[in-house]
């Protein structure tokens, strides 16, 4: 894992949420998470901060290489050639969960 997840890498990142408009009212943007060897951690370290239902809108744990490929649609070749590890593999994951929640901000 090239970062390891702090609580103040995570609270860090939901202060990067936040937003305001154009009339000053503070707007979270959302996330989505594609999780494969942390097994939820970001995911459970984001909800543990207060007010986090307005930005976690969900995710997934794809620990096992069958849940990459039918849920985020992750090429077993690419697994298989790279490694369930790699960064191609991750940007896969990534784009999955784009797919499957296209209204998110980040993923």
């Amino acid at each position: 894992m090239s970062q390891i997840i702090t609580e103040q890498r995570v609270k860090d990142l939901f202060d990067k949420l936040l937003i305001k408009d154009t009339s000053g009212k503070k707007i979270y943007r959302t996330i989505f998470c594609a999780e494969s060897i942390t097994a939820g951690l970001l995911a459970s370290s984001i909800a543990s901060i207060g007010g986090a239902s307005g930005v976690l809108k969900g995710g997934v744990v794809t620990y096992n290489r069958h849940v990459k490929t039918k849920i985020l649609g992750v090429s077993g070749e690419l697994i298989d050639d790279l490694t369930a590890e790699s960064q191609e593999t991750t940007n896969a994951m990534c784009q999955g969960i784009r797919d499957l929640y296209p209204d998110a901000s980040f993923m």
